[in-house]
């Protein structure tokens, strides 16, 4: 199916200047610095909080509060977290951040990971933050029930189960700590931690959440540090999630998690994805151009690099030049990790973050652990360009995101660093503009009709056909570490000098071809297939106005037959319905209703369709 390209925005092409990466938190406002329980946490998140289609960044503070900085289009960064009503963070260890629009009202909302309370030793539920839409933020986890108290350190929005509807996966972690003792030496040889089971918050379709971990074989006796909704399976539209799991020699290896219909099942051995590592983070890309996508896990040792044969893998970290060897003896400690197109000429490269982390002698590791950048050469292999690219930081690196904050065409780095008394070493947040001249690119937004597939499009892959060959990319709801890349899909295209059309598979197993995409700008492509399209059917036509409204709504069916609705607040109880029968009159909603979210359901001849809305003042 063809479809018109709904919505063009943003800048031309971008201005060849400079080269590699500028440090410039400071300077654009960002004086932030994580203070960890411990030495675990510092996630970052770059998204739109407030769809004026500038990037904003989002920044775990450990003991501390929160920080949401506004980008405010100039150049720099306004601190709002106060403003934005995030000041309960700084009750609980915040420790990750995913971000998405978990109730389809069109902006995004905020989800943490959390282990401890700050005072006391209490575990701490993990905190989903609903966006209101008009700059601020509330804290919905006790109405919807997503209070588990756990140790966690990340989650991942998905939709398992293919209603349309994001569910919620929440890596568990250290629950006692045990180790494996030599009764001969006394020392210490390995590691017997007992691990919180993983949480999934299944949504119900009516903003509510039901835990189903267990229920679907998915609760994972790992110790989980990383989770990617990432596309394993050659010909398979929906996503399986990929599971790094710390510890993996001695607990339990990573895992994969695919679903079949209703089923789920486990299938990391399957594939060759059940190794047993230190596993931090999780980064994905097309590193070799085969139309697949391949897998970078960092680890507490050498990091793996797992490349497709379709639908196996094999570790070719080393061969590939990214296995982050070993200093002096000495092992790096790798945690977030991203595939940033640096330059915008299709080939992924990787950016990894380090982080010296003091544990037991047998994992002795660099202390000034320096992150590095590894440049794709066309082929899938790399070479360390950490130096030149001034990335090479050496704090105690934990989360990083990627994104275009300056609305420039290419993609920029935010990098944690966590706070450490004893190391004398400026532990700021980073943010690194990329001053690389760059070839051609397009950026994708997506959205998804919102019946069958999510409004942000997670689990969506992009495939951008140019004149020099295809380009491909994935929307995920998680990994790297503790952190949360822009939704805004960057692919290079190189010295492509036209698009002849964008596809997009979405997760639902439609696949639509956009037309008429400009090179180096930004477009914003809306799933057509499954979705009514004003215009297209005389016959049929379906809304519900004014959204937002001051408390009374229509419905206008034009030929819409015999229909139920039903209309229920944000916990899932019953406010309205009614049946009836409309053939193009505007049908009037009886019921007064008060401020908050709401979900109208409508079900007629033409199936069932969701539609949320909001009431205010």
């Amino acid at each position: 199916m063809k479809s018109a390209l709904l919505f063009i925005f943003l800048f031309a092409s971008a201005e060849f200047y400079g080269q590699s990466f500028s440090e410039q938190a400071l300077a654009l406002g960002v004086d932030d610095v994580a203070v960890p329980m411990g030495l675990m946490g510092g996630g970052v998140a770059i998204f739109d909080y407030d769809n004026d289609q500038w990037q904003d960044i989002y920044i775990c503070g450990g003991l501390t509060r929160d920080r949401l900085y506004h980008n405010l289009g100039d150049g720099t960064f306004e601190e709002l977290g106060l403003e934005a009503g995030i000041l309960a963070t700084a009750e609980a260890n915040t420790t990750g951040v995913v971000v998405a629009d978990y109730d389809n009202d069109g902006d995004q909302d905020i989800f943490l990971s959390t282990s401890r309370y700050t005072s006391g030793n209490a575990m701490a539920p993990c905190m989903l933050w609903e966006n209101n839409g008009d700059g601020t933020f509330t804290d919905v986890s006790v109405d919807l029930e997503i209070n588990e108290p756990i140790n966690s350190f990340t989650a991942n929005f998905l939709d398992i189960n293919g209603d349309g509807w994001l569910d919620i996966h929440v890596g568990g972690y250290i629950d006692n700590v045990q180790f494996i003792i030599d009764p001969e030496t006394g020392q210490i040889t390995g590691f017997g931690h007992e691990c919180y089971e993983d949480l999934l918050y299944l949504s119900d379709g009516y903003g509510n959440f039901i835990e189903s971990a267990s229920s679907l074989g998915m609760n994972n006796e790992g110790c989980v540090l990383a989770l990617s909704n990432v596309h394993l399976k050659s010909g398979v539209p929906e996503p399986s999630l990929y599971i790094a799991n710390d510890f993996g020699q001695f607990i339990s290896p990573n895992k994969v998690y695919s679903t079949s219909g209703e089923t789920v099942a486990e299938e990391a051995e399957l594939l060759g994805l059940n190794q047993g590592l230190y596993g931090m983070g999780i980064a994905s890309a097309d590193v070799n151009g085969d139309g697949v996508f391949d897998q970078y896990v960092t680890n507490m040792g050498p990091d793996i690099l797992m490349v497709s044969n379709l639908d196996t893998f094999d570790d070719q970290s080393l061969v590939r030049g990214v296995i982050n060897e070993p200093i002096n003896g000495l092992i790096h400690t790798g945690w977030g990790c991203a595939f940033v197109d640096v330059e915008s000429d299709g080939d992924p490269d990787l950016y990894v973050v380090n982080g010296h982390m003091p544990t037991i002698p047998m994992l002795e590791n660099v202390v000034f652990d320096q992150n590095q950048l590894y440049m794709n050469d066309g082929a899938g292999y790399f070479s360390n360009a950490s130096a030149q690219s001034s990335l090479n930081d050496e704090g105690v690196g934990r989360g990083c995101a990627i994104g275009d904050l300056d609305n420039d065409g290419d993609q920029d780095i935010v990098l944690s660093n966590l706070y450490q008394e004893e190391f004398v070493y400026d532990d700021r947040v980073r943010i690194y503009l990329n001053e690389t001249p760059q070839a051609n690119w397009v950026q994708v937004r997506l959205q998804g009709n919102m019946n069958t597939v999510n409004r942000d499009g997670i689990g969506a892959v992009v495939v951008v056909h140019t004149d020099e060959g295809e380009f491909i990319a994935e929307l995920t709801g998680g990994g790297s570490y503790a952190s949360a890349h822009s939704k805004v899909l960057h692919v290079g295209v190189g010295n492509a000098q036209s698009i002849e059309f964008v596809e997009v598979r979405w997760p639902d197993g439609c696949v639509e071809e956009f037309d008429n995409i400009p090179l180096n700008e930004s477009v914003l492509l809306s799933q057509q297939c499954g979705v009514y399209v004003p215009g297209s059917d005389p016959t049929y036509e379906l809304h519900l106005y004014p959204n937002p409204s001051q408390g009374n709504i229509s419905l206008l069916g034009i030929h819409l037959g015999e229909f139920e609705l039903t209309i229920r607040d944000h916990k899932g109880a019953l406010v309205y319905s009614a049946s009836g029968r409309s053939t193009g009159e505007r049908f009037s909603l009886e019921q007064e209703l008060g401020l908050g979210h709401y979900y109208c359901t409508i079900i007629d001849e033409n199936g069932m369709h969701h539609i949320p809305f909001v009431v205010i003042e």
